[in-house]
């Protein structure tokens, strides 16, 4: 095993506060901008995303990989109620053309972990920073134990808990299968320090599979996707791996998952997303029907005892072709939202939308689309996506905000107003069953944190007794 020695200092700053730029929009709500403090062309500020809550805050990481000669930087904002505040941006020193820091995100709890893939010949390198009470403290530095020139490593990132996962999606194996891609685990010991601990690839690597292209992970299992693996004879059908991440450390073999009716070129894990025993595949250049091609799909998985298997295939409402419609999905609890970049919202090309389906007790359903008022031409709404309780997040890299930058980016939030927010299970009325959900959840966070505070209790009992019964018309 390696240990990975604290780095110099890189950036440590002030916080600054910002106000939510808030505007309306008739039937997705109330939706606020995340705008970088400094504002940029083209900057791509919203590319990627991850998202983070502890009590009645949240923490958002956003990144920019394409600003400053594509050098990148990436912004922590913190949100409580209605004010953001931009609590770091971290641009390091010694940066490189083209090297793309922010190019991937991943937060939980203290970690903050940001992927340069493309930096020293493609190498790439990961730096990751504790999340400190007033700021952001030393990064450590993360290369790849086997790296070599144009691997990629740091394409993308999983952390939750002491793990850490690395994707490398253009690793060679030493010259003998030309991108079949690794994952590097590095796990954090007791000192601190991350720890190397293991190197994971597909059984059935092949050249191309790309595995490791995007990952996630709740800190029992870690999903990877091979974006662009052939199934069969079918090119770049694209296969998911999940691999079970013990408590004690130890790791799992990886377990395929594949789409039960896989083609040619769909992309299945173009984006993957995990909840314990829940598993949501994007396949963003699925094509569904003969009217279009390409709409893209998003599927959802359980885990039994046999293993994964599909319980339902999302689609878009009135979906086109090349809508990209699962090019990024979250998931938690009972809720999903799936981002569609591709689409062209009031016939503005690839202006984008979100889509949030639920969970009723039975079967998935369509419950809102998310748009941008004033939307561009390619800003790209949903590229990334995230949700949290009452809160939706999607990245629009190449939004053009109100008296902004042109083509700077956002983040757009909305927040959620439950018509009956009691009914947890979505079934029309409150009773045994959202009980029984809010007391599995006791003294965590999750869909029967009703009061907002980030954990379920006492408060959100009796908000629940008060709505008993029948929900309103």
């Amino acid at each position: 095993m390696t240990t990975i020695a604290l780095q110099p200092v890189v950036w440590l700053g002030a916080a600054t506060t910002v106000a939510f730029l808030t505007t309306s929009l008739a039937h997705a709500g109330d939706v606020s901008l995340i705008r970088a403090t400094s504002g940029a062309t083209d900057s791509t500020f919203g590319q990627t995303l991850a998202h983070h809550r502890s009590g009645a805050v949240s923490d958002v990481l956003i990144g920019a990989p394409a600003a400053n000669g594509a050098r990148g930087f990436v912004e922590l904002v913190q949100i409580s109620g209605q004010q953001a505040t931009t609590i770091a941006s971290l641009a390091p020193a010694g940066l490189l053309a083209n090297e793309r820091f922010g190019y991937s995100v991943a937060l939980s709890g203290s970690t903050i972990a940001v992927g340069s893939p493309f930096g020293t010949s493609a190498r790439g390198k990961v730096r990751v920073f504790p999340r400190l009470e007033q700021g952001i403290g030393e990064p450590v530095i993360i290369e790849s134990p086997d790296g070599a020139i144009n691997d990629a490593f740091g394409h993308a990132v999983a952390t939750a808990g002491d793990w850490l996962a690395v994707g490398e999606p253009l690793d060679d194996a030493g010259g003998s299968a030309t991108d079949r891609g690794a994952v590097h685990l590095f796990r954090r010991s007791s000192g601190g320090a991350w720890v190397a601990q293991a190197r994971i690839v597909a059984p059935d690597a092949r050249a191309g599979d790309t595995f490791g292209y995007t990952l996630a992970t709740d800190g029992s299992t870690l999903v990877v996707s091979s974006r662009y693996a052939d199934v069969g004879a079918m090119d770049q059908a694209g296969v998911v791996w999940t691999v079970d991440l013990g408590a004690d450390g130890t790791v799992g073999v990886p377990v395929r998952v594949e789409a039960p009716d896989p083609g040619a070129y769909e992309w299945f894990g173009a984006s993957v997303a995990i909840d314990g025993d829940m598993l949501v595949v994007g396949a963003c250049r699925d094509t569904i029907n003969a009217q279009a091609s390409e709409q893209g799909t998003a599927r959802v998985f359980a885990r039994d005892a046999a293993g994964w298997v599909q319980r339902v295939m999302l689609v878009s409402p009135g979906a086109a072709t090349q809508d990209r419609f699962g090019n990024s999905v979250a998931i938690e609890s009972n809720q999903i939202l799936v981002g569609a970049d591709g689409q062209d919202p009031q016939g503005v090309s690839l202006a984008g939308r979100l889509h949030l389906y639920s969970f009723d007790a039975s079967s998935w359903s369509h419950q809102q689309a998310f748009e941008l008022p004033n939307a561009d031409v390619n800003q790209n709404l949903g590229v990334s996506c995230a949700v949290h309780g009452t809160m939706v997040f999607g990245g629009a890299p190449r939004h053009t905000p109100s008296g902004g930058v042109t083509r700077e980016g956002a983040v757009g939030v909305w927040s959620l107003s439950a018509r009956c927010p009691a009914d947890v299970d979505h079934d029309g009325v409150v009773g045994g069953p959202d009980l029984g959900l809010l007391l599995t959840q006791w003294d965590a966070s999750g869909s029967a944190d009703l009061n907002g505070d980030g954990v379920v209790g006492a408060a959100d009992l009796g908000i629940m007794l008060a709505s008993w019964g029948a929900c309103p018309p």
